[in-house]
């Protein structure tokens, strides 16, 4: 390893590592600015920006997204399903052995791979709100067209994606927007940082005392 002084620039992550975030704000926070794209851009109901007990209790780390049923899994260890949804209704055990088998593993999980054309799996702090935004575009489709197939999955991925890159997708190699001009999650949270942010007086110091080593 080179002496720190060798190194041109060191990064830092900045959720819940240079700042810490304000969980109970940020979470409606998050939802609220993929629904807005949502429900504006692509036909969702207003009804989405509800965010009562069913949506708190709906936050869980580490949730699989079955792409190919729509599932949304709780996974423990050897990829067994301890728990899933489809929506907000939990599936009884017999309902899970009948899809993913006795006893019911996901075989397609590889947990050194968050996302495939088969799954994706909610890690991240970003990620970890993204089931819920899932679960309420599937019942809302499921209730329009009366069933749920591989291509109404594929069309909520799409809306959700659309939705992400429209909040948070503000550069590539041709263009870069600040992020006070771009989309919803930033701005709002620099505008009104006494309710989304924990203020750390003291790191303003520290990141110049590293600066100056």
């Amino acid at each position: 390893m080179k002496p720190l002084k060798e190194y041109k620039a060191i990064g830092f992550d900045m959720d819940h590592c240079l700042v810490r975030n304000r969980v109970k704000e940020i979470f409606p926070h998050l939802c609220n600015c993929l629904y807005k794209v949502l429900v504006e851009q692509r036909g969702y109901p207003r009804s989405f920006y509800e965010f009562g007990t069913l949506e708190r209790n709906f936050f869980m780390n580490g949730l699989v997204i079955d792409l190919k049923t729509g599932n949304i899994l709780k996974l423990g260890e050897h990829k067994l399903v301890l728990r899933a949804y489809f929506g907000f209704k939990r599936l009884t055990q017999q309902e899970i052995e009948e899809v993913y088998g006795t006893p019911p593993t996901f075989e397609k999980f590889n947990p050194r791979k968050i996302m495939t054309d088969e799954y994706y799996c909610c890690l991240t702090f970003f990620e970890c709100y993204f089931p819920l935004v899932f679960a309420k575009m599937l019942e809302y489709k499921k209730s329009k067209k009366g069933y749920v197939d591989q291509a109404l999955i594929n069309q909520i991925v799409n809306d959700a994606k659309y939705a992400v890159d429209a909040n948070y997708e503000h550069f590539d190699k041709n263009i870069y927007q600040p992020i006070t001009k771009f989309g919803d999650y930033y701005n709002k949270i620099i505008e009104n940082r006494d309710r989304y942010l924990y203020t750390h007086e003291k790191m303003v110091g520290a990141l110049k005392e590293l600066k100056a080593k």
